[in-house]
């Protein structure tokens, strides 16, 4: 089937096409060309998300450089760890202070000074932070 435009058309088609991937494209960049940044909010200042805006947690039990997170079994299903990958961050953050324990199922475990990171599941928007306060030793990692 041939379609046929007038020129007209045809150059407005071309420049929705060229402004939306544009757009797209810009906002896609700007989500995920750092796998953690920092966030603001009123209430909780300056934290770490993820390249997607997922906000990450800490559990007040867990101690820099112990040996083993301390959430596991039924805990993961509201606290899910953050897992390895490439780390990239911008200038105001500093690659070293990211690094991976390795958690008792055999499985790596990123961790930022030493102290495992997490998700909370609740969390379905980029910027959310219902995980921050939770049980009283949840909460959102400062820079």
């Amino acid at each position: 089937m041939l379609i046929t435009m007038k020129p007209e058309q045809k150059g407005l088609l071309l420049f929705i096409t060229l402004y939306l991937s544009t757009f797209l494209l810009g906002y896609g960049y700007v989500l995920s060309q750092y796998t953690y940044t920092v966030a603001f909010s009123e209430s909780l200042g300056s934290f770490l998300v993820d390249g997607h805006g997922r906000t990450i947690y800490y559990n007040t039990n867990d101690l820099p450089y112990n040996t083993l997170p301390s959430c596991d079994g039924d805990c993961l299903g509201e606290f899910p760890f953050v897992p390895t990958g490439t780390v990239h961050v911008p200038p105001t953050l500093n690659n070293s202070d990211f690094g991976l324990v390795l958690r008792a199922e055999d499985e790596w475990q990123v961790t930022y000074k030493g102290i495992p990171l997490y998700y909370f599941t609740n969390d379905t928007k980029p910027g959310d932070t219902y995980g921050e306060g939770h049980m009283g030793m949840w909460h959102v990692v400062p820079p």
